[in-house]
């Protein structure tokens, strides 16, 4: 997050993009997410695409923001001829689930490994979700 243009912008398997809607005639931002190109290893240069940083502020959540970025990934991800879109969440992430599924998410896996100490992963009972979707 440091240095978008030089992460994202500047590699043309990355992306990300900002929603803005007016709110009393100010520009406000309202959601944003990224997607970062990979190649499969082992796969004769097969990419995928990762989802990251998607997050709608809480003013505008069930305004179909959410579901537009998501779409716009998806969208990128065809362009460049990826064969999937991959994404971590956490279980606390109830909506963004919800959202992730109705896009055509599936389940892959579920873990506790994240980066936070293991005491601090068991006492609020939190799961990582891997999720792809086949594009």
């Amino acid at each position: 997050m440091q240095d978008i243009t030089r992460y994202y912008i500047k590699n043309p398997d990355n992306c990300f993009w900002v929603a803005e809607a007016e709110v009393n005639g100010r520009p406000l931002v309202v959601g944003m997410v990224a997607v970062e190109g990979k190649i499969l290893p082992n796969s004769d240069g097969k990419k995928v695409g990762e989802l990251f940083r998607m997050n709608v502020s809480s003013k505008c959540r069930h305004t179909g923001v959410g579901s537009r970025l998501g779409q716009t990934v998806v969208d990128f991800c065809k362009e460049r001829g990826f064969s999937k879109i991959g994404l971590h969440t956490s279980s606390l992430q109830k909506a963004a689930i919800f959202l992730y599924y109705k896009m055509g998410f599936k389940l892959v896996q579920t873990h506790t490994d994240c980066k936070c100490p293991w005491w601090i992963t068991m006492l609020i009972r939190i799961n990582i979700l891997q999720m792809e979707k086949v594009i």
